[in-house]
């Protein structure tokens, strides 16, 4: 019997959301993770564009900024006094040397869609979502710096065929999620 025709019933599903067969058959390959740790199959990934040119600004301007500063060993003043540009060019020469070693190490890359200068900080795709067995959580992040990057999420999540179990709405806010899935 074809897969498509196992699926032909009007019988009730008995398995779990995550069970691996049905992933597999339906959406194209057992997503998730079930653990912490382990092997990684894919990531998603930014490589920094012109939006990181604005993140030069005073890191103490983050509302979060003082709170973290006496809760963060070794934070002092000075650290958030840089107000040189990020070397755009170094960045994107690392970010490619990192792309080829996890490539090399048989590790597919899903990059991040969304081509616009907006969201400085999507580089950190880890908070994007929250990778489980079955699928990805989608986050709300709590800062507005942030706020625009979900919809890009969103997009790569669908374009790669991962499936979405859900999202953060109403007051919460979760993120610094893993990405790998």
């Amino acid at each position: 019997m074809s897969t498509v025709n196992r699926y032909l019933s009007r019988s009730l599903v008995t398995e779990s959301f995550h069970d691996k067969t049905v992933l597999q058959e339906i959406w194209g390959e057992s997503w998730g993770a079930p653990t912490d740790i382990g092997r990684i199959k894919k990531v998603m990934m930014h490589r920094p564009g012109k939006e990181i040119l604005k993140l030069h600004n005073n890191a103490q301007q983050i509302e979060s900024g003082t709170v973290l500063d006496r809760n963060i060993k070794g934070a002092t003043p000075e650290d958030y006094q840089n107000t040189r540009l990020p070397n755009l060019d170094l960045l994107q020469t690392q970010h490619d040397q990192l792309a080829q070693v996890l490539s090399n190490e048989g590790i597919d890359i899903v990059y991040l869609e969304g081509q616009s200068e907006d969201w400085p900080e999507r580089i950190f795709t880890r908070d994007l979502g929250m990778v489980i067995p079955g699928g990805v959580i989608l986050s709300r992040l709590a800062l507005y710096i942030r706020h625009g990057e979900i919809p890009f999420a969103s997009q790569t999540f669908s374009q790669a065929g991962i499936p979405m179990l859900g999202c953060i709405q109403g007051d919460g806010f979760a993120e610094g999620a893993a990405s790998p899935c």
